[in-house]
């Protein structure tokens, strides 16, 4: 029997947790190594951010998705932005975003393409 393992910001959460409070309890034996990857993980921005403007695009939305989720490279930043589709596009974003911690949601007014492409690089 396989088991799926799904990386969501809550389990990374909980296991960040659980290393700590195990760290604490080792007194001094506090392994460097173990620091810094958790530094790596909860300070270290993602080294790549994709940018995907989203109006009424639903027939396309999980395709999408999927290719950017399943990337071979993993440290990357996702950013979807909502520009007032009138479709199911946000529903479906929201399912990605509670399955994968990389994905960000940004919903706005309807602006066009541009508009939503300057609202996923602001800071």
């Amino acid at each position: 029997m396989k088991i799926k393992w799904v990386y969501t910001a809550e389990s990374q959460k909980y296991w960040i947790d659980w290393f700590m409070d195990w760290a604490k309890l080792q007194k001094n034996t506090f392994f460097p190594a173990a620091h810094r990857w958790i530094q790596r993980i909860t300070l270290s921005p993602a080294k790549i951010t994709i940018v995907v403007p989203v109006y009424n695009v639903e027939a396309y939305l999980d395709d999408c998705l999927n290719s950017c989720i399943h990337q071979t490279f993993q440290d990357i930043e996702i950013i979807c932005v909502n520009d007032a589709s009138t479709d199911h596009s946000l529903e479906i974003l929201k399912k990605y975003a509670k399955t994968d911690c990389r994905i960000k949601v940004i919903s706005k007014a309807h602006g066009g393409l541009s508009s939503a492409r300057n609202a996923g690089i602001q800071p």
